[in-house]
């Protein structure tokens, strides 16, 4: 009696009422009707046992079966490098300057600052290490003055504070990202951290663009980072 370890197999799309284990973090696009799918099964040739085990699902190493979602994923604090090892994820240690983010008033409910030359920097998590600049020649976040989604009331100056926490935010996860697909290039960080950082600022009732808001007079402030671990903030 053998126990399988995760493999890799090729298979046809599949037809309706079957369907495979498939870890979440992958995604597919059928474009065509028998387009290959390649993936990642687990599969416990025994129905099932281990300390890792669910319903007829066996994981490997440290990953724990999640039967809502049927995949074995990495526990909490932990990401899945490009060996598939559970390895921990350390938060975000570098932060936009928030004298980098000046929020101005565009109509009568709205407020956006405008940033150049962002450059963000991208770290694979575990082995092999890779880093990969994006950069994006200007940023513009729009936010609502007054929202229930922004907490009632939000001033110019609190909304540096809310745009630099969605900016961290954005880059965490496009760090995540990164590290199970260490392939990816600048051009897929830069638009995976853009879809990330607008569906973050939509959640607050904002906008981003790559081009200034109608009406909006403010000026263009160059992109400055800080080491948060260091305890010195900008200027």
């Amino acid at each position: 009696m053998c126990q399988l370890d995760e493999v890799t197999i090729t298979a046809t799309r599949p037809t309706e009422g079957a369907y495979a284990i498939v870890p979440f973090i992958y995604v597919y696009d059928y474009h065509q009707e028998n387009e290959e799918l390649l993936g990642d099964f687990a599969w416990d040739s025994n129905g099932g046992g281990g300390s890792n085990s669910g319903s007829g699902t066996s994981c490997t190493g440290d990953k724990v079966y999640n039967s809502a979602t049927n995949s074995c994923n990495c526990p909490s604090g932990t990401v899945e490098n490009s060996e598939r090892e559970c390895v921990e994820y350390i938060e975000e240690d570098i932060k936009i300057c928030l004298s980098s983010l000046e929020f101005s008033d565009v109509g009568a409910n709205w407020q956006a600052a405008g940033i150049k030359n962002v450059n963000i920097q991208f770290l694979t998590i575990g082995s092999p290490t890779k880093l990969v600049n994006v950069y994006i020649s200007e940023l513009y976040i729009g936010l609502p003055k007054e929202s229930p989604l922004v907490g009632g009331y939000l001033t110019n100056h609190n909304a540096r504070t809310e745009g630099q926490t969605l900016i961290t935010k954005a880059e965490g996860v496009t760090d995540l990202y990164q590290s199970i697909n260490p392939n990816s290039n600048s051009v897929q960080l830069r638009d995976y951290f853009y879809t990330k950082l607008r569906e973050f600022t939509r959640e607050k009732g904002g906008e981003i663009s790559t081009t200034a808001p109608l009406g909006w007079n403010g000026q263009l402030k160059e992109h400055q980072t800080y080491i948060v671990s260091s305890g010195l903030e900008c200027d």
